[in-house]
């Protein structure tokens, strides 16, 4: 890359900047964002998992013919509630 090609590359990163802002994420509002973002995320995991060993042992229970039968049920329902969780989003 020449000189040339560099500077404008420069100017046209500087305007982007001028225009789109980007506010740093610092001090304890952006900790209590990130921790609530993650809390979220554990839950939505522990959601999906649950569904997964719910659907299994249910399947289970009312007399699959054998376990991956039981396992496949699980998937389904895991799959029906990671849908869920993403049109919720």
């Amino acid at each position: 890359m020449d000189a040339r090609t560099r500077a404008t590359a420069t100017l046209s990163l500087e305007a982007d900047m001028r225009c789109h802002p980007v506010a740093p994420e610092n001090g304890r509002n952006a900790t209590v964002r990130r921790l609530a973002r993650s809390a979220v995320v554990l839950v939505e995991l522990a959601l999906m998992l649950g569904a997964f060993v719910l659907g299994s042992a249910l399947a289970g229970l009312l007399g699959a013919a054998n376990l991956g039968t039981a396992l496949t049920f699980g998937t389904i329902a895991f799959a029906a509630t990671l849908t869920w969780i993403v049109l919720r989003r």
